[in-house]
């Protein structure tokens, strides 16, 4: 159904499969999971094809009714509620059916691997992509073309190298450490709500270079004095985020109507404009700044493409890129951690054993956090959440 809070197209390989944190499926209680949706002819003749036997049909979602589908049994508020609650009713693939828009839910995690290597028997739908086309636009969450796609990966994978993602360590404690407190000290919150202002901030400093002090803003508190501001004052990018997401599941929801008169698209536009003026801000100030070749954050390589490769990246392509990293980024990471820390709430167990691994690892002399110590220190508390 694509139109939950904050994820476009969000999926999970079921719980129970690879490591073993959790229990596995066929346990006495239920399992939770998420799903990837895929629409099209394709994905019916392989739904169900796996080393567990021939083709089965998909069951086909109780409740539709004429014209509108399933649309009215659709929560948006609670949508990985709802979909968690079909797929117990209908199994690990159901159909789904939107007005005129059909999709088939997996939470299989062979039919998802297969779905992500097939790119020419699974492509992007266009017609889905058209919709969020004046946030994200041509970046390579939405690229279509599989060449463009490619030569993009090509110019950007060098901001992704392992050994520049362990060097940001530091940045990842520190605002990691800075959660824990927040939380600590607010009592009662919103995970989610946190858990993606964090992940903002993260990406704030490390790929832009840049504060946007959304924990910060969230908490009343300024720890530093660098923020993102307007005429009318600080921006939350946070909140301002979160009504571009809301906005995308609207327009996907209604994607029968006109964009103009779906519900909350003004809101959704201007946000998209205010975002842009944050971007544009944040490139300017790089640009004026220089970029030397030891700069390794994104906009660096960004800019740099433009120089090089000035028929494949311009400005344009950069503000698309940020967009896209912005959210890629910062929504999986928020989710992942919003799901770890729901599932071990209601493990006690599970949360005690991870709680002790923490504690003991911070009572030791061992060397400075890095992603190294963390999973030889943290073998059960990584499991929980790779799974």
């Amino acid at each position: 159904m694509q139109v939950a809070r904050g994820s476009v197209q969000s999926h999970h390989a079921e719980f129970g499969k690879a490591n073993r944190a959790f229990p596995a499926p066929g346990a006495a209680r239920p399992v939770r999971r998420m799903s990837t949706v895929v629409r099209g002819s394709a994905m019916k003749e392989k739904a169900g094809v796996d080393a567990r036997g021939p083709p089965v049909k998909p069951l086909q979602m109780g409740g539709r009714l004429p014209i509108v589908g399933n649309a009215h049994q659709v929560d948006l508020l609670k949508l990985y509620e709802k979909i968690e609650d079909w797929h117990q009713e209908h199994g690990e693939v159901f159909e789904l059916k939107v007005f005129n828009r059909v999709g088939l839910h997996t939470s299989n995690a062979q039919d998802i691997q297969q779905i992500f290597k097939n790119a020419e028997t699974f492509p992007k739908q266009t017609s889905l992509l058209d919709v969020i086309s004046e946030w994200l636009g041509d970046g390579l969450a939405t690229q279509s073309n599989i060449e463009k796609h490619a030569e993009m990966r090509r110019i950007l994978n060098p901001a992704f190298r392992m050994d520049y993602i362990k060097g940001l360590s530091p940045v990842f404690g520190e605002i990691g450490g800075k959660l824990a407190d927040d939380l600590l000290r607010m009592g009662k919150h919103d995970i989610q709500d946190m858990t993606m202002r964090a992940t903002i901030d993260i990406i704030g400093k490390t790929g832009f270079r840049y504060d946007f002090g959304s924990l910060d803003l969230a908490t009343g508190a300024r720890s530093s004095p660098v923020t993102v501001t307007t005429k009318d004052g600080p921006l939350d990018v946070a909140a301002l985020f979160d009504k571009i997401c809301s906005g995308a599941g609207q327009l996907f929801a209604f994607g029968f109507l006109p964009k103009a008169i779906t519900p909350g698209y003004k809101d959704y536009k201007d946000s998209i404009g205010q975002l842009n003026d944050v971007i544009d801000t944040v490139l300017a100030e790089r640009k004026s700044q220089g970029v030397k070749p030891t700069d390794l954050d994104l906009i660096s390589f960004c800019v740099r493409a433009m120089d090089e490769h000035p028929d494949i990246m311009d400005s344009q392509q950069i503000r698309e890129e940020l967009h896209t990293m912005l959210f890629a980024g910062s929504d999986t990471t928020a989710n992942t951690l919003s799901w770890m820390f729901y599932v071990l709430a209601r493990e006690p167990e599970m949360l005690a054993r991870c709680t002790a691994e923490a504690d003991a690892l911070l009572a030791s002399d061992a060397a400075p956090l890095s992603p190294d110590l963390l999973n030889a220190k943290l073998p059960y508390t990584t499991a929980c959440f790779k799974e």
